[in-house]
């Protein structure tokens, strides 16, 4: 019995992303991500890598680019009286 060859990774992306059922463009953006990514280490494959060597490539902690919260806003005093309504 001949098995086959595993399949490509941008192969699997591809199927993994399409049984989710996202867009054609979002497909195309995650393969062009993960495409940069191998390049960006050698042509060495994700699963040959460990944690350390996929660390330069990711973004620095979302915490420092992300904007203050909004403040908070006061509710109109015409709300409450809308809200509780005396029973008589």
């Amino acid at each position: 019995m001949e098995q086959k060859p595993p399949r490509k990774l941008l192969d699997q992306v591809s199927d993994a992303i399409r049984l989710k059922h996202y867009a054609y463009r979002t497909e195309q953006t995650y393969k062009d991500r993960i495409k940069r990514f191998i390049l960006f280490h050698h042509k060495r494959h994700p699963n040959d890598m460990g944690a350390p060597k996929s660390k330069p490539l990711l973004p620095t902690s979302p915490s420092k680019k992300t904007s203050p919260p909004p403040p908070r806003i006061k509710p109109s005093p015409l709300s409450s009286s809308y809200t509780a309504t005396p029973s008589r």
